[in-house]
């Protein structure tokens, strides 16, 4: 069980990251339709640069940290920004196969698609592998 507290926020963001590219957008997560989500609001679809340079910093930041935590390539981080003193708060960042098709991401797919196939190359040409380890419950992530 988790407590949170409620936060009267100015902005929802999700960043999705792919291996260390960051693709952070508006998120409106009361939407009724998946579609509509990533929508700024009904009469624009996108705003560009609606986060501060400090504000991209931290949420790109947040998702770095939380992937490379968990070693995951894909992953997206929800994180609330404040309305009274700008606290960037991380509310969901378990999403190791986040919402990545074409018909809730609209104009952001093809910059996801794009960073996979970078992501992809950079992987086959480095010819990097995915570690080993063991955590201290005993469970193994297998290389591949």
């Amino acid at each position: 069980m988790n407590l949170q507290k409620a936060i009267d926020y100015k902005e929802f963001v999700r960043t999705v990251g792919v291996g260390p590219q960051m693709l952070p957008m508006h998120y409106n997560a009361k939407a009724k339709y998946s579609h509509d989500r990533y929508l700024r609001n009904e009469y624009q679809a996108v705003e560009h640069n609606f986060l501060t340079a400090e504000e991209y910093d931290e949420v790109c930041k947040i998702t770095k940290v939380i992937n490379a935590f968990y070693n995951w390539d894909h992953n997206s981080c929800e994180a609330l920004i404040d309305k009274n003193d700008g606290t960037i708060y991380p509310i969901d960042f378990a999403n190791a196969y986040p919402d990545s098709n074409i018909i809730s991401l609209h104009y952001f797919f093809p910059e996801l698609v794009k960073s996979m196939v970078r992501w992809m190359i950079y992987n086959s040409v480095t010819q990097r592998k995915k570690p080993i380890f063991w955590s201290e419950i005993g469970m193994i992530i297998i290389q591949f």
